[in-house]
């Protein structure tokens, strides 16, 4: 008795094959979903230690150890009165580039920006024992970059700038939250307000 096997063997082969093909694309596209979500806000060290040990990463609420920091620009009001919707976005983005560097220098995580806000964390979403440390360096290390900011928008725009800081550790809400279509990691509690 002659069996035919070349047909099934093949089929067999190529069903793992499937399967394999399949499962690298799903781990892609998770991979870039996570470098979409985190690629504006975290270091490049940072977003690397977050795709290659995801499951670090908890895209649920949980409670967590963290320095929170919060800044903004003092009489930012007066200074966006005084000048035109593009020389205000400007500004803006000369203030804003050079602090957010310096956050994720330090390995901090930006969460947000409100306006002239900068809203920040350190030690989520990835664990890091030394975050208010580094939460405390890349507060200062901001003053020192800011005397220089501040020198540049004065000669290009004739606006003083100053920045308020506060930093803070405690125990926080961390996790996705927002809606189904809309979700951002971000921080909650009463730590978060104090370090505003």
């Amino acid at each position: 008795l002659v069996l035919p096997i070349t047909a099934p063997v093949l089929a067999v082969f190529g069903g793992h094959l499937t399967a394999i093909g399949f499962r690298y694309i799903e781990e892609e596209r998770e991979r870039r979903k996570v470098r979409g979500l985190f690629s504006a806000m975290v270091s490049p060290a940072v977003l690397g230690m977050i795709e290659d040990q995801p499951d670090r990463l908890a895209l649920r609420g949980e409670r967590k150890d963290a320095t929170m920091f919060s800044s903004d620009v003092s009489g930012f009001t007066t200074i966006s009165e005084g000048v035109t919707a593009q020389e205000l976005a400007n500004i803006l983005n000369i203030y804003l580039t050079p602090m957010s560097n310096v956050i994720m220098k330090y390995d901090g995580f930006v969460d947000k920006y409100e306006g002239d806000a900068i809203k920040a964390e350190f030690g989520v979403p990835l664990i890091d024992l030394r975050h208010p440390w580094k939460g405390v360096c890349a507060a200062i290390e901001q003053q020192e970059e800011l005397k220089v900011i501040a020198r540049m928008l004065y000669l290009r725009y004739g606006v003083r700038i100053t920045a308020r800081m506060g930093v803070n550790t405690g125990i926080v809400a961390a996790g996705h939250m927002g809606s189904e279509r809309k979700m951002q990691y971000t921080v909650m509690g009463d730590q978060v307000t104090l370090a505003e």
